[in-house]
């Protein structure tokens, strides 16, 4: 997936799914929160969440959705990763802009799974209990 973000553009991949699982770890206080919020007003939780970390929580929580960022060069040059695992890249990206890409990164990785939890039938019954119920 490519987004645009103040004039630049970036490649989000997708995270391993033993990445997803220790991410989803660190954010399961916030996404019972998420489940029934759309948009902007899932940002809520997710802030809340993130303030509530510990420093470590929080960089492992933002490098491993950065993790999969890629930046287009200028001048055709291709694509260069947007971290190396404990520092961004780019020292002209604002934390607006990092945000903005770690948001996309989650949403672009996280979408189905959270759009699976709430489409589980009953409120409160995920898939998974669905599942083993019938």
């Amino acid at each position: 997936m490519e987004v645009e973000i103040e004039g630049a553009t970036y490649r989000i991949g997708k995270i391993p799914a033993r990445d997803q699982f220790h991410l989803a770890r660190k954010l399961a206080p916030m996404i019972g929160s998420m489940i029934g919020e759309k948009g902007e007003h899932a940002l809520v939780p997710f802030f809340k969440a993130i303030g509530e970390m510990t420093e470590a929580d929080a960089d492992f929580l933002l490098f491993g959705l950065l993790k999969v960022v890629t930046k287009k060069l200028d001048n055709g040059l291709g694509w260069a990763p947007l971290t190396n695992g404990t520092f961004v890249m780019y020292g002209d990206l604002g934390l607006d802009t990092i945000t903005q890409i770690a948001w996309e990164s989650f949403n672009h990785n996280f979408a189905s799974f959270l759009a699976g939890l709430r489409g589980a039938g009953n409120p409160g019954e995920t898939r998974m209990s669905a599942a083993s119920n019938g």
